[in-house]
């Protein structure tokens, strides 16, 4: 589940996102920060299903 529909402070239900209006807008710390949020989420479900076998 992406950040924005968990913790309304991450924003774009889709995941992180920055437009860079062709170079000119540098990536901001708010984005840096919903970034590394997400990529903690998606570390520590990884770990949580490490190991666990689908079977189909």
């Amino acid at each position: 589940m992406p950040p924005g529909y968990t913790d309304p402070a991450h924003g774009n239900p889709y995941g992180t996102s920055h437009h860079d209006a062709f170079g000119t807008v540098p990536v901001g710390e708010p984005t840096r920060a919903a970034a590394r949020a997400q990529a903690q989420r998606v570390v520590r479900f990884g770990r949580a299903i490490e190991g666990v076998r689908l079977v189909a």
